[in-house]
This record gives structure tokens, sequence and C-alpha cells, in this order.
């Protein structure tokens, strides 16, 4: 079989070769054994959509006609039974031979796993390029902290804001047009940016203390390591407080 095969699929066409040749003998009665109990939960559903068990099931139905009576028995595996130990080596040896492929459909698993490892890879390299995400790295420099990070605080309307610096602050409405400044109304030297509104502006004084009070008394010195936050339940729960609050009262506080 192809490498890309599973091993259920293996004991499916396995359980399906034996059906063959069951009937090419014209045995009135046979017993098939598979340590495959997945196999035969899978032959158990008439429903199946699965190939290979519609193989199977073309097979005794021809068996049926036949007169040939073929039953499965579900027997444990690695217990020292000769003809299943044998089985497995025989198994292994078919595994290293040259012969040509028998099956090579692979299963949708395996498109599953092969595109998540590939995409997940992308998705690390997209983000460990110097050039990129320049904004979401001053949070974490790394794309294995950031998935600690976004983990303990899920993305949603108000802290997307916070991960990609796109929002209602003025820094980015002054960057398209929308406002005439990048000021912030606590001081008009000041331009309002994301980390401004989290660390400084008075005007979010209130859940700021709260959460910078929720890291002193759990030993945290530094209230916006992340990597430390997001270690404490605590601390979690007054960090998304405050950037809710922030951007739930900012376009008011800013009249835009």
């Amino acid at each position: 079989m192809h490498r890309s095969c599973s091993i259920f699929q293996a004991e499916l066409l396995a359980i399906g070769e034996a059906c063959r040749m069951i009937l090419a003998m014209k045995h009135e009665l046979a017993y098939i054994l598979t340590d495959s109990k997945s196999s035969l939960m899978e032959l158990s559903n008439p429903a199946s959509c699965n190939s290979l068990v519609n193989k199977i099931f073309k097979h005794l139905r021809v068996a049926e006609v036949m007169k040939v009576k073929i039953v499965f028995v579900w027997l444990r595996a690695h217990v020292g039974i000769r003809g299943n130990e044998d089985a497995d080596c025989a198994a292994k040896q078919a595994a290293s031979s040259k012969t040509s492929l028998a099956y090579d459909k692979f299963p949708i698993s395996y498109v599953k796993q092969h595109f998540k490892t590939t995409s997940t890879e992308d998705k690390i390299n997209l983000y460990n390029n110097e050039n990129n995400c320049k904004y979401t790295k001053q949070i974490s420099p790394y794309h294995e902290q950031l998935e600690l990070v976004m983990r303990a605080f899920p993305p949603d309307f108000h802290l997307t804001q916070f991960y990609s610096g796109h929002g209602y602050h003025k820094v980015y409405l002054k960057r398209f047009g929308i406002t005439a400044d990048d000021e912030c109304p606590c001081d008009a030297n000041i331009s309002q940016t994301m980390e401004h509104l989290i660390r400084v502006c008075p005007r979010f004084s209130s859940t700021r203390m709260d959460h910078e009070i929720a890291n002193r008394m759990v030993g945290i010195s530094e209230p916006y390591d992340f990597q430390k936050i997001i270690k404490k339940e605590t601390t979690i729960n007054t960090f998304s407080e405050h950037i809710k609050y922030i951007i739930r009262n900012l376009k008011q506080y800013n009249q835009t």
C-alpha cells in the first residue's frame, strides 16, 4: 500500500481480500478473524460510504447468492495467538517488499493532516519574517509565544484591535484620514496609540488600576508582560476587561 494509506484502510483491504479468496475457493463456511475492532464496527454500519467497506458488502452479497457463509470474529491483538502473530509478521515483510502497490488511495484524514501541517509551517514562517507583523511582535516576538497569548485571550471584536493595532484609536484613524490629528484628548502633545490607552491614558485608569493591582497580588511586577499574565486567571480576566472597556468607550471619548 502507499505510505499515505492508513492502518484502517489496510485492515479493510485485507478483510476484502479474504472475502474474495473465500468466494474463489467456494467454501461453504469461513471465519475471518481480525484484531481490527474499528473495521468490524464500520462493517456493522449498512450506510457506510467507505469504498473498501462497500466492496466487502458486494462480496457478502455474492456469498449469500452462492450459499457461502462468512463470519467475522474479533480477537485481541498481541496476546500470543499464533495465526494473528504470523499475520503481523507477514504484513511487516510485505511493507518492506518491492512489489507494486495493491492500493494507493489516501484517506481524507491524510489530506487534512497534510494541509494542517503545511499551513501551520507557512503561518509560522509568515509571522517570523522580519518584514511582517511588526506591531503584533511588540506583544509577542515569536509565533510560539503569540499562540499562547491568543489561547489565553481569544480574539474577538475588542481584542483584535489590541492584537492588530487597527481600531478606534486616533493614530489609526488619522492614518486613513478619518481624523485630522492623532492627539489624545488627555494631552494634546501625546499621540493616541493603543499602548498609550492601555498603559497611560487617565481616562481608562480605573480598569488599568484593577489590572495592575491584580498583578501585584499574584506577584507579577510587570503587568504587561504577557508571558506572565497569561499564567493567572485573575490577570487574564482583568486585562481582558481593561481592553474591552477601552474599546467600548473610545469612540465617545474621541467624539468620532
